[in-house]
């Protein structure tokens, strides 16, 4: 029992857990970076606004999609190596 319990949490902690908080970086290196881009612009363009919008929020999301994937891909390769 114990050993089905110990492969049950590796494999929630390594297949969603970790990718998951790697996606959550990808997500906020994404948001950041864009909002750097916005700020150097609107310095440069001497706009009066700056504003997050939906497109913004998703482009982060693929950012957290694609490292969330990148994560689950090596954990995957990590596994087959092993076996």
């Amino acid at each position: 029992m114990y050993l089905v319990r110990t492969n049950i949490s590796h494999f929630i902690y390594k297949f969603i857990f970790n990718p998951f908080m790697y996606g959550l970086y990808g997500f906020f290196v994404f948001l950041i970076t864009d909002m750097l881009l916005k700020i150097f612009l609107l310095i440069l363009d001497s706009r009066e606004v700056f504003a997050i919008k939906e497109q913004d929020i998703a482009l982060s999301l693929l950012g957290f999609f694609a490292f969330f994937l990148i994560k689950v891909v090596k954990n995957f390769n990590k596994k087959r190596k092993f076996n």
